[in-house]
């Protein structure tokens, strides 16, 4: 009896522990496609802009607009991609969806403003349909090893808190809190690219704390990469992470 229960609690974990997976790859997904889309009406309506003769009132509005929608593409990419609680993410949908609002329905650039629209649409169903009481942080996805384009192995002490800054082919090691160590030794497979489409993901090899990406590569962070290590039983171990990247 027992065991089936173990059985049975394991499959739904299993479950559970899959569907956030996918749940938050098609969010990271929908944020990139949403960014593209916003990028192309900025494009588009400063263009407009630029055009020799007088400016109607709704060609400055809408490209205002553009340039509101790509900040907030930004924006929502960026909470996704740091993995913000749940309950937060989904507020920042509601907030998107807000602004979807506001799109002209009759402009000459009406399809792209559908498309934007669709797809914050979509973005918000997904977002709907997550747990408000979970934590997509806690969802680790790796990346099938035929993807994964390089690595990096970082060996050091942790005492309770240490934050890695990996970019390019360098690591910084900074302790944020407990007894201060070397900063660690490590060993590239290849150079991180700096590119807005990778991204980055952990193992831990050795050590009984727990290891995530906190902070993925991008334009703004100058395509760095920040990794926690946090022991919390007291007292420094010996760390040995793995540290890949991989194009979404």
């Amino acid at each position: 009896m027992r065991k089936s229960i173990l059985c049975v609690v394991i499959f739904t974990l299993t479950c559970a522990f899959i569907a956030n997976a996918q749940n938050f790859l098609r969010l990271e997904k929908l944020a990139d496609q949403l960014k593209v889309q916003s990028e192309d009406l900025v494009t588009r309506t400063n263009k407009e802009l630029r055009k020799d003769g007088n400016r109607s009132n709704t060609e400055i509005k809408n490209a205002f607009l553009a340039e509101q929608l790509r900040a907030s593409a930004l924006l929502i990419e960026r909470i996704i991609d740091n993995r913000f609680h749940s309950s937060e993410v989904r507020y920042a949908g509601m907030v998107l969806a807000e602004l979807a609002e506001k799109f002209p329905e009759e402009d000459r650039n009406s399809f792209e403003w559908k498309k934007a629209k669709d797809t914050i649409n979509e973005l918000s169903r997904e977002l709907r349909g997550l747990n408000p009481d979970a934590n997509i942080g806690k969802v680790e996805y790796r990346a099938d090893e035929a993807n994964i384009l390089g690595k990096v192995t970082w060996s050091g002490m942790v005492d309770a808190d240490v934050l890695l800054s990996v970019s390019g082919d360098r690591i910084k090691t900074k302790t944020v809190s407990g007894k201060e160590y070397a900063e660690g030794a490590y060993s590239f497979t290849s150079t991180i690219p700096r590119q807005n489409r990778i991204r980055v993901g952990v193992t831990l090899k050795s050590g009984r704390g727990k290891v995530h990406v906190i902070e993925q590569p991008n334009r703004e962070n100058n395509y760095t990469a920040i990794v926690q290590i946090r022991d919390e039983l007291g007292g420094a171990k010996p760390y040995t992470i793995e540290i890949y990247w991989y194009r979404r």
